[in-house]
């Protein structure tokens, strides 16, 4: 799966039958007044039956800013935009939750999930530190949770660690895997891929490249 952030891009180099994309389709600002919905500015191609999944991310302009309370609007919000895409096989969120947002966190998937047709997917983006000791991942009714195992900053050599003894990850993180194109990593993943490209849009010669090191 490729990430096509808010910024033009042309995939339609990629073969529907090994790859999908995942695109921004709005971004979603928590304010003291309110919650901005940004819906995507940029033109995204991609070829004719590939498998695709709408992102939200969700923000906050200040840290402060409670999740409960508003769960009900973001998944609105949420829906107006994804549904409105057509032939997506699912919907994903990105949100970096804090430790005191997790049950509001957990009740908008659990919302969005009893909202989403069942032939859609939910997915949702998490951050590495979620798959070292806690199992509320396991309280929400994702289908496909993927760990971002890039930006780790200190924590880059524990979960890389990690990452070299699967049986050390909880099931849910091992699924698949979401890892950056300017971050060396040599272990060929057996789970499903999410490739995030940081800066400027993707090219066929960067695809090539990341999928040829992985290449068994």
């Amino acid at each position: 799966m490729v990430w096509a952030w808010e910024r033009p891009e042309d995939l339609r180099f990629l073969d529907p039958k090994t790859t999908g994309i995942a695109f921004l389709t709005q971004t979603l600002t928590m304010t003291e007044s309110g919650i901005e919905q940004h819906p995507r500015q940029q033109p995204l191609q991609s070829p004719e039956g590939i498998r695709r999944l709408a992102v939200t991310r969700i923000e906050k302009t200040a840290p402060g800013i409670p999740l409960e309370g508003a769960v009900d609007e973001l998944v609105k919000l949420i829906l107006s935009k994804s549904l409105a895409v057509s032939t997506i096989v699912g919907v994903q969120i990105d949100f970096d939750a804090t430790v005191s947002e997790r049950a509001a966190y957990v009740e908008l998937l659990k919302k969005l999930r009893a909202a989403l047709p069942s032939r859609l997917l939910l997915s949702a983006t998490g951050l590495a530190s979620w798959c070292v000791s806690d199992t509320w991942l396991t309280q929400a009714p994702v289908d496909l949770w993927v760990p971002q195992f890039f930006r780790m900053g200190n924590d880059s050599k524990e979960f890389r660690s990690r990452l070299q003894e699967r049986e050390r990850l909880p099931a849910v993180c091992q699924k698949a895997w979401g890892m950056a194109l300017d971050e060396t990593f040599t272990q060929r993943p057996r789970q499903t891929l999410f490739l995030f490209k940081p800066a400027i849009s993707w090219t066929r010669e960067d695809f090539l490249n990341i999928t040829a090191a992985f290449a068994p």
